[in-house]
């Protein structure tokens, strides 16, 4: 009988699909499924993932390319498990992996399950990070609301030197799949970013008993090259992003004042996202002086301008204050310069590595 389902959802990732499959294969374990969902995939993913296809573990689904939570949601469609968790195309799990999530699922009462992750550049350059700030194995139930906190944004409370990215990703988490059918919570199509932020934010608001594993189970795959290479151009990406902060804004509307603290943080890494994926990226061709205007527009926005004057930018990365420190200015055209050095120099540094 299958307890576990893991559902993959991959697109275009011709180069790592075959590790990552072979990782959730390798666990000495069984009574388990592999969801794989090809999202319309145009390279040699489908191909790859096909070879797989006379292992009994796994399910393979094709379908036309719809996005990411189109995918993660048709894999959650066809999941036989009684438990959930997520796996993306270009990461890999560690070989004990499915056995540390059975054990805590067969001797601990509890509906979510959180565990930590590695930061893989490759073999040589690969540390451990933690999805929440503990040290040991413990439910977190007291700990909700900071960690719905930490999903809106990373920096909450000053971060952790350990964490890079939100607690709201996909991986890292199992859930009972009956509490996400009985409350019909699935990933928005709309949601172009962050879409899993929202999904774990209304699960967790449906849930009684999380425990957290301080165990790195997952690897999630970074390269130096793509950290410095630019951001996919959004053309409309204030009106996608916006998106994102109406559902934020939803799920905070009956929840305590420190929630606008973590919203603060957020807004402004849209902000920061709207400058890579369109303002200040290197595929907008339109003039300069319009560029840094559409900054200024966004930045003068009420809620925006709230969230500028609001956030305690202490709390933010060096990259991110410095942007802050202009539009706090008012020096929009300024800050382009400068992000374009700083991209440049950290190009550059990270070239050497």
């Amino acid at each position: 009988m299958i307890d576990i389902s893991v559902v993959v959802a991959a697109y275009n990732v011709e180069k790592y699909i075959n590790q990552c499959i072979n990782s959730l294969l390798d666990q000495s374990s069984d009574s388990y499924e592999i969801i794989i969902v090809n999202d319309g995939s145009t390279d040699s993913t489908a191909k790859i993932i096909d070879s797989f296809s006379g292992n009994e573990n796994i399910k393979i689904i094709h379908k036309k390319n719809e996005g990411v939570s189109v995918a993660r949601n048709v894999g959650i469609d066809n999941a036989e498990g009684k438990w959930l968790t997520f796996v993306d195309g270009d990461d890999f799990v560690e070989s004990n992996f499915i056995i540390k999530i059975r054990e805590i699922i067969n001797n601990i009462e509890c509906d979510m399950i959180v565990f930590n992750y590695n930061a893989y550049f490759d073999y040589d350059h690969k540390f451990e990070c933690r999805t929440l700030p503990f040290n040991e194995d413990q439910f977190i139930n007291e700990f909700k609301d900071f960690f719905q906190k930490r999903m809106i944004s990373q920096y909450y409370k000053g971060g952790d030197d350990r964490t890079i990215v939100s607690s709201g990703t996909t991986w890292c988490k199992v859930i009972k799949k009956d509490i996400v059918k009985r409350y019909n919570i699935s990933y928005k199509p709309g949601l172009i970013k962050a879409q899993d932020t929202v999904f774990w934010l209304n699960i967790t608001e449906k849930v009684n008993d999380i425990y957290y594993l301080d165990k790195s189970l997952y690897n999630y795959r970074l390269s130096f090259s793509s950290i410095s290479s630019g951001k996919k151009f959004i053309k409309e990406s204030e009106k996608e992003f916006d998106k994102l902060i109406k559902e934020y804004r939803v799920f905070i509307k009956n929840k305590d004042e420190s929630f606008i603290d973590a919203l603060n943080l957020r807004y402004i890494q849209v902000i920061m996202w709207n400058i890579d994926h369109n303002f200040f990226n290197k595929s907008n061709n339109i003039k300069v002086s319009n560029r840094a205007n559409l900054l200024k527009d966004i930045s003068n926005k009420k809620d925006y301008r709230d969230a500028i004057n609001g956030v305690n930018g202490k709390n933010l990365p060096t990259r991110i204050r410095i942007m802050l420190y202009f539009i706090k200015n008012n020096k929009f055209l300024e800050y382009y310069f400068v992000y374009k050095i700083y991209n440049l120099l950290s190009a550059l540094k990270n070239k050497r590595k």
